[in-house]
This record gives C-alpha cells, sequence and structure tokens, in this order.
C-alpha cells in the first residue's frame, strides 16, 4: 500500500506503509470511511470514524482487531 499526502507547504509524497491509522477531526465521516473501505480489503474502522470517543476506545479497538489479524 502507499499512501499519497500532502502537506502544508504543498509538498506531496508517497510513503509505503503495511498499515495506515487515520486519525482527523472531531466527527465521524462516513462517506470517506466508505471509500477507504472499497480500496482495501483488509479494512477496519474504528474509532471516531464509527463513533466519537477516546483515543484509549480507538487504541484499544486497533489491539483487539491486531491480535485477531
Amino acid at each position: 500500500m502507499v499512501v499519497y499526502i500532502v502537506g502544508p507547504d504543498k509538498n506531496q509524497r508517497l510513503i509505503p506503509a503495511d498499515t495506515v491509522f487515520c486519525a482527523v477531526g472531531l466527527r465521524s465521516r462516513a462517506e470517506e470511511r466508505e471509500a477507504l473501505r472499497s480500496v482495501e480489503p483488509d479494512f477496519h474502522a474504528l474509532g471516531d470514524c464509527v463513533r466519537p470517543g477516546q483515543n484509549f476506545q480507538a487504541l484499544s479497538e486497533a489491539h483487539f482487531i491486531a491480535r485477531e489479524l
């Protein structure tokens, strides 16, 4: 997988990644979540993209998902 990023200075980069964790914004963005789901067959939604919560909750969910992989 490769992640395409654009920085605040408008620099563009491609970064190779095995796992991507995206934590931005304050509310659930269902459209973006579903768009990502169609790109990656091994997609797991957790944290604020499912429901607003605290970082600890998202990390705990990620831990249990990772154990099942």
